[in-house]
């Protein structure tokens, strides 16, 4: 598994969403998975190309914007940070294209693995990771990645305390209470309490500065470990086939830029998917196993049914695996978890409880562990066990 993650990170380096490196990476996996599976394809999906970074400068200038609009037009201000926040709600959360078509167009690839069973399908399980990769972010890592999370909370804390703040001001330069209106550009008795906001514009800055790049990451444990146990289970499988299971290996692209591959791949089929049990899997190379059943960033909470399937996967290998609630970042399982489907993600945490190798130059193949792969994959072996013990009777 390993020497397969060196494979991709020698022959084709970093793989920016919508590149043609993502674009060579997906050729490679599909032709490592096709001896192994009865159906594999690759499926185009429409990108634009540069929204992610765009959605964070969206963030800073409206911000920013708001807080000089609140001298002068203080009812700018006060509207102007709604719709900043709704721009990036409805593009996060929720998953919807609002700028992107303001962004040139591109494409990603979903590779797509089908094993079927010896005997009549009576579950199927979808195992799945992503080939593309990021750019260095250093919020993301120490010293930063402590206290990320508070700067994101003082960005938004504050970035609403100034939407208010703004509308007070508005009421009072409507009634004349010149505690908080004496003219424009005029600073008025209770304008000291801008400060929240002022420290929002700043925390929004930093995080803006810290995670805005044009360096590349190698991608190794963020994320071809996924992938690479993928490969290797289909592999297992297809000299060892379930006989009431059927599996499929899928490797999503664009995930670094809002899950745009796996949303497609969910969306497209979502009827089919019903019932169906996702197992998503993130930086497997190192640090402690564990599930991700919420990601808050994303306001999602994951199937209790794929948690529960994985911790009693990992009880059969005797490995204990809790379940994780994550403050920063996002997993292609929310691209089902939206849609009412079950999904979660087993992934490697570091002591901070977010990803191992996390969009740092250090993310090579020198710092993934066979051993830690080793242990994905028997996690992974064993839910399928726990899916066929299931089917009997």
């Amino acid at each position: 598994m390993k020497a397969f993650v060196a494979q991709i990170c020698d022959t084709v380096g970093p793989r920016i969403s919508g590149s043609p490196q993502e674009a060579q990476a997906a050729q490679l996996i599909a032709q490592r998975l096709e001896p192994v599976s009865d159906e594999v394809a690759i499926e185009e999906v429409p990108l634009h190309i540069g929204v992610a970074p765009a959605l964070a400068t969206v963030l800073v200038a409206g911000v920013c914007l708001a807080a000089v609009l609140y001298w002068f037009v203080p009812l700018l201000s006060a509207l102007l940070i709604p719709a900043t926040l709704v721009v990036l709600y409805l593009s996060r959360p929720m998953g919807k294209d609002i700028i992107d078509p303001l962004f040139p167009k591109g494409s990603t690839q979903n590779v797509i693995a089908q094993l079927y069973p010896t005997g009549e399908t009576r579950k199927r399980v979808i195992f799945s990771g992503h080939h593309d990769s990021n750019v260095r972010m250093p919020l993301l890592n120490p010293p930063w990645k402590r206290h990320a999370y508070t700067i994101q909370q003082a960005a938004t804390f504050g970035t609403i305390w100034l939407a208010l703040l703004s509308l007070a001001k508005t009421v009072a330069q409507f009634t004349g209470w010149s505690f908080l209106w004496v003219g424009p550009g005029r600073w008025a008795r209770g304008d000291w309490l801008i400060l929240p906001g002022l420290v929002a514009a700043g925390a929004a800055l930093l995080m803006r500065q810290l995670t805005v790049s044009q360096t590349p990451v190698p991608g190794a444990g963020d994320n071809l470990t996924a992938v690479a146990v993928v490969v290797r289970l289909m592999e297992v499988l297809s000299q060892k086939r379930p006989q009431h299971t059927e599996v499929w290996g899928v490797s999503f692209g664009a995930e670094e830029v809002g899950a745009k591959g796996s949303r497609a791949f969910a969306t497209q089929r979502q009827s089919e998917l019903e019932g169906t049990y996702v197992v998503n899997l993130e930086t497997l190379g190192a640090g402690q196993l564990a599930i991700i059943e919420r990601e808050t960033s994303m306001m999602s909470q994951h199937a209790p049914e794929v948690v529960d399937l994985l911790q009693r996967a990992g009880q059969r290998v005797g490995i204990d695996l809790p379940a994780m609630t994550i403050n920063m970042g996002d997993t292609d399982a929310t691209s089902f978890t939206r849609l009412g489907l079950w999904a979660a993600t087993l992934y490697g945490m570091d002591e901070t409880g977010l990803f191992v190798w996390w969009h740092t130059l250090e993310d090579n193949v020198e710092n993934v562990s066979a051993e830690h792969l080793q242990r994905a994959l028997d996690v992974c072996l064993a839910v399928v066990d726990e899916l066929e013990d299931r089917t009997e009777g």
